[in-house]
C-alpha cells in the first residue's frame, strides 16, 4: 500500500493535531496569554516535520543503495566512497535529533493543555455566581482611576484604536507580529498587557496564523480619548509658549 509522502513526513504537525483535536495547524487558536506557548509548539512541530522529511529521504536513498548491493549490482563509486559514505552518519544525527524534538513536543503540548484548561472559565455554580458579581461590579460606575499606562502602551492603544490592527504569525511558526495603521511598532507583549487590563479585545475566532483582529473595549476607547485629549492640550500649551506673543515685549502694553 502506497503512503502519502506529505502525511508520512508530517510527524510533528500530526502529533499536535491529534493531541489537541484540531484538523490542521491553522485551527490552533490559543486563549489569551498563551500565544507565545502556541508559537513554540508550532515551531517545534514544523522542525520535527523538516527533520523527519530529510531523514526519510536519506533512509530511502540508503535503502536503495543497499538493495542494489544485495542484488549484486555494485556501483563503481562504492570502491572509493563506500556504500553509504557520509549518509550513514547523517542518518544517525537526524534520527537522534528527531528523537530529541519528539521528547520536547509532547511536554510542550501537555503544559499548554494544562494552562489552557486553567484559563478556561469555570462553570460551577459558585464560579458562575462570582463571575456575575464581577460583571455587575464592572457595569457599576465607579470613581476608580483609570489604569496608568507607559508611553509605549499609550501609543499602542492609540494605534489599535485607528482600526485594522492584527496579531499574526507566519505559517512556519515565525515570531508573533502586530500590524496597524501607523508607523508605530507594537510588541505582542504590549498587546498582552492591554488585553489583560481589559482595554483591548483579541478576536480569537480566527487563528493568529490567519491574523487576529485587535480592537478597543469601551474602557479602552474612553482611556484612548482621555490620552488623546490630554496630549492635544499639552501640544496646544507648548505651541502657545513657543509663540512670540507668549512673552511681553519691551515697550508694549498687555490688555487683560
Amino acid at each position: 500500500m502506497s503512503r502519502d509522502p506529505a502525511k508520512s513526513t508530517a510527524l510533528g504537525t500530526q502529533t499536535v493535531c491529534a493531541a489537541l483535536g484540531i484538523a490542521d495547524m491553522t485551527k490552533l487558536i490559543p486563549p489569551p496569554g498563551l500565544s507565545l506557548a502556541a508559537t513554540e509548539i508550532l515551531r517545534i512541530a514544523y522542525r520535527v516535520d523538516h527533520v523527519n522529511k530529510e531523514l526519510i529521504g536519506l533512509a530511502a536513498s540508503a535503502a536503495r543503495d543497499l538493495q542494489h548491493l544485495a542484488d549484486g549490482l555494485d556501483n563503481p563509486l562504492h570502491a572509493t566512497h563506500g556504500v553509504l559514505g557520509h549518509t550513514g552518519v547523517r542518518i544517525d544525527l537526524l534520527a537522534a535529533r528527531r528523537s530529541e524534538l519528539m521528547e520536547q513536543l509532547p511536554t510542550l503540548i501537555r503544559l499548554y493543555q494544562q494552562a489552557a484548561a486553567s484559563a478556561a472559565p469555570a462553570t460551577t455554580p459558585v464560579a458562575v455566581a462570582a463571575e456575575e458579581r464581577r460583571n455587575a461590579a464592572r457595569a457599576t460606575p465607579s470613581r476608580v482611576r483609570p489604569p496608568s499606562l507607559s508611553e509605549t502602551q499609550q501609543q499602542a492603544l492609540i494605534a489599535i484604536g485607528r482600526g485594522n490592527a492584527q496579531l499574526w504569525s507566519s505559517i512556519r511558526g515565525g515570531r508573533l507580529s502586530v500590524t496597524s495603521q501607523g508607523p508605530e511598532r507594537i510588541r505582542p507583549s504590549t498587546v498582552d498587557v492591554l488585553v489583560e487590563r481589559k482595554l483591548v479585545l483579541r478576536d480569537t475566532s480566527t487563528s493568529w496564523i490567519s491574523g487576529q483582529r485587535l480592537s478597543l473595549t469601551p474602557d479602552g476607547e474612553k482611556l484612548r480619548d482621555t490620552i488623546v485629549a490630554k496630549r492635544g492640550a499639552t501640544s496646544a500649551a507648548a505651541e502657545v509658549n513657543r509663540s512670540p506673543g507668549a512673552t511681553d515685549r519691551p515697550g508694549t502694553e498687555r490688555h487683560l
